[in-house]
């Protein structure tokens, strides 16, 4: 099994809730299932993103 870290995404406060963070995860874990096929995704979160990372 091919697994990927993602240790750190940060979107400053005034930018939340606008997609950025989201496009950015998506683009990411699609770029690491094409090019280096992974097929597992390990995240970390504070609690205030806990949310965030369940929805993803």
């Amino acid at each position: 099994q091919k697994f990927g870290e993602i240790a750190f995404l940060a979107i400053t406060a005034d930018e939340q809730v606008k997609g950025y963070g989201t496009r950015l995860m998506n683009h990411l874990k699609q770029h690491a299932r094409d090019v280096d096929h992974l097929t597992h995704f390990l995240t970390y979160a504070d609690n205030n993103a806990v949310g965030y990372f369940i929805k993803q």
